[in-house]
């Protein structure tokens, strides 16, 4: 929660409200802005069932559905299998990566007095 008073005070110095959003509001709320974004990507990139059911498309099929169609029912090239996988997790961790002060940030704010 942001306090009230900081808006406020921003009015009285002559700031206007796109002013305000961008200045004040928006670097106090950067941690947790991250840290939804973190924990809502990763579902995101990983879902299965809803693609699935609605792509029917093989152009637009996404990483997890391109990953089962490496499965066969006889044989499954696990190399190939792990090599996209690995692929497949590297946006997440860039995404990570780019957010993560932000995140650290927000984890770490709670933990200082005053």
């Amino acid at each position: 929660m942001i306090p009230e008073e900081l808006s406020n005070s921003a009015r009285l110095d002559g700031c206007s409200e796109h002013a305000i959003f961008t200045r004040i509001i928006v670097p106090l709320t950067k941690p947790a802005l991250a840290t939804v974004a973190i924990v809502n990507f990763i579902p995101v990139w990983n879902d299965f069932w809803f693609p699935l059911i609605l792509i029917r498309s093989n152009e637009a099929k996404t990483v997890p559905l391109a990953t089962a169609l490496l499965f066969g029912q006889f044989e499954t090239n696990f190399g190939m299998v792990f090599a996209v996988l690995s692929m497949a997790s590297l946006p997440v961790m860039f995404f990570y990566l780019i957010l993560s002060r932000y995140f650290v940030k927000g984890l770490t704010r709670g933990a200082m007095k005053g």
